[in-house]
């Protein structure tokens, strides 16, 4: 039976023949031994000796010296059978017992020679072992030939991965938007003169989920402008990560495929001030907090809706001079896709200031971006009713007691306002009187006793002139 085992902590070389020997001697690099077992039975043990350099790259301390290595393979007694134990030792080199203590192989009875697993690569081996000088005189092709590039090849590997992931995406988010304007092009050709952000550019990539197109050219419309929102698909791992997220949190929304077309109308002095709305449902509490003038209307649940939606409005007179049985037909067909149509003169951010409050009339349709043939069939007509609206209201005129109450609603969020900024103004001049307070205490500390004492004096003769003052005007 033959045993084969490796030994660390010696240097491979060649003597003058030519002969692997370890450096520093004319000791073969490998080496036979015959080893007799308790049983009389008769064992080789193959010795082979190798550098120092571990698996991990770093060189380990020799256990021998160069030049002195010595290796025996000593029977152990155990069931009967014969098995071979290397040692190595630093002492003498009758290569007694005492090396097996400091054992750094590995014995196999595979019946052929084996690797460690402290095994090195040949790569690792030969370019963290060989000299500085040699690593030089290899030129820079022999280099890169003589490291071991495994990780950087992982490294690229799974960069590559990434880049293709965010391609794919990106290409897919892409083929999404340009299905969809397929979809409903013919009812943009039709109403407007042109589409798209130039004559030779239909769309407008502003990241890899965010998309915009625009179209002009009509009676009654400054311009219609649809922006879409798309999955992160060019980030699985974010996109993975939401969507689990968004199970436990409420703070994290599902991402979900949106598109939003807007329509402003031409300044006229004859459209009248109003927000009416028709609200899914399902998304009906996210709509009212993420526009702010719906946050002004009242809900109404109508017989004549399809019942996936509810009025949000100002007024029943809008529900009742808005709302056809042309858009009803319409709606009917609208409820997996169709978020919120609604016409409003307000932001859709709360306003800080008056500039802020003041805000020209527009119409805004929010759809879910579904790209089937009956979705994309809805859509098309979903537009064509917000087009549709948008020469209503040019012509639409509410009735006084209406209008008058709509005008209240926005005098009282404007006196809202003025108040809230006043309050913010007496707040800072609070704040600033108490700093310099705090100012005039800080320089009252660095004045002598004789100095605090005439300005306290100053201090008080001038509240009293003060309260002189003001008995005055009461009498």
């Amino acid at each position: 039976m033959v045993y084969s085992m490796r030994i660390a902590g010696v240097y491979e070389t060649t003597n003058e023949q030519g002969i692997p020997v370890v450096e520093g001697s004319n000791i073969p690099a490998q080496q036979s031994t015959a080893v007799v077992g308790e049983d009389g039975s008769t064992s080789t043990v193959v010795v082979h000796f190798y550098s120092t350099a571990g698996s991990d790259g770093l060189n380990t301390a020799p256990t021998t010296a160069p030049g002195s290595p010595n290796a025996s393979a000593v029977p152990v007694s155990g069931n009967g059978a014969t098995t071979a134990v290397a040692g190595v030792t630093s002492g003498s080199p009758s290569g007694t017992n005492n090396g097996a203590a400091n054992t750094q192989s590995a014995v196999t009875q595979s019946g052929a020679a084996s690797s460690s697993p402290a095994t090195v690569s040949a790569y690792e081996a030969d370019y963290y072992n060989t000299p500085y000088d040699d690593l030089v005189a290899l030129g820079f092709l022999g280099r890169v030939k003589a490291y071991d590039w495994h990780l950087e090849l992982i490294g690229l590997g799974l960069i590559g991965v990434l880049v293709l992931l965010f391609l794919f995406g990106s290409q897919q988010n892409q083929s999404t938007v340009n299905t969809w304007i397929k979809g409903v092009r013919p009812v943009l050709d039709e109403n407007f003169y042109q589409v798209g952000v130039k004559e030779d550019q239909l769309l407008i990539k502003d990241t890899p989920q965010t998309f915009t197109t625009y179209a002009s050219g009509r009676v009654n419309i400054s311009g219609l402008l649809i922006n879409f929102g798309l999955v992160s698909r060019q980030n699985y791992f974010m996109y993975i990560f939401e969507s689990i997220a968004s199970n436990f949190f409420e703070s994290i929304k599902p991402q979900e495929d949106i598109v939003e077309v807007k329509i402003k109308p031409f300044p006229n002095e004859k459209i009248n001030n109003f927000i009416f709305g028709i609200v899914n449902k399902n998304d009906m509490g996210a709509t009212r907090n993420d526009n702010y003038y719906l946050s002004l209307t009242k809900t109404t649940e109508s017989a004549s809706l399809p019942q996936e939606f509810v009025f949000m409005s100002e007024s029943t007179e809008l529900n009742e001079r808005l709302f056809t049985e042309e858009l009803k037909e319409v709606l009917n067909k609208s409820g997996k896709i169709l978020k919120y149509l609604a016409i409003s003169d307000l932001p859709s951010v709360r306003p800080v200031s008056e500039d802020e409050f003041k805000s020209s009339p527009h119409l805004i349709l929010k759809l879910s971006l579904k790209t089937d043939k009956q979705s994309l069939e809805t859509s098309k007509n979903l537009i064509d009713q917000l087009i549709k609206l948008t020469d209503t209201i040019n012509k639409f005129q509410l009735k006084h007691d209406s209008l008058k109450k709509i005008n209240g609603v926005r005098t009282n969020e404007v006196n809202k306002i003025k108040k809230a900024i006043e309050e913010q103004k007496a707040e800072d001049l609070k704040e600033q009187k108490l700093e310099e307070e705090r100012e005039n205490r800080r320089n009252l500390a660095k004045l002598s006793p004789e100095e605090q004492d005439k300005l306290e004096k100053k201090q008080r003769e001038k509240r009293e002139r003060r309260a002189r003052n003001r008995q005055k005007q009461r009498m």
